[in-house]
């Protein structure tokens, strides 16, 4: 069995992230979903990022849609994210301080 964790970004600015754990990921299926997305464009009220989000994790869970929240029961971003399941852990990036320091 293969496990791979994910992590979902959420907030404004996205600075806090999340790990979902998913069994026996399907990459393949994943990386076609992202080129779907890519071309698909972006529609705020039908396919927005948390749309896209969950569709792609979506096909690298093998269809499963229980792994995250569905979009359309949370509509605005920071709802989505604060339904997913686990702990939020704050990431402090380099360029967010004005740091560029290694």
């Amino acid at each position: 069995m293969t496990r791979r964790q994910i992590g979902c970004g959420g907030g404004n600015p996205q600075h806090n992230d999340k790990t979902k754990l998913i069994n026996n990921p399907n990459i393949s299926a994943a990386l076609a979903m992202i080129e779907i997305v890519r071309k698909g464009g972006y529609n705020l009220h039908g396919f927005n990022c948390c749309d896209a989000v969950f569709n792609v994790i979506k096909a690298y869970d093998n269809e499963n849609d229980k792994t995250l929240p569905w979009p359309s029961t949370r509509w605005a971003p920071r709802w989505w994210y604060d339904a997913i399941p686990g702990l939020s852990l704050f990431l402090q990036s380099r360029w967010a301080t004005g740091s560029q320091d290694g």
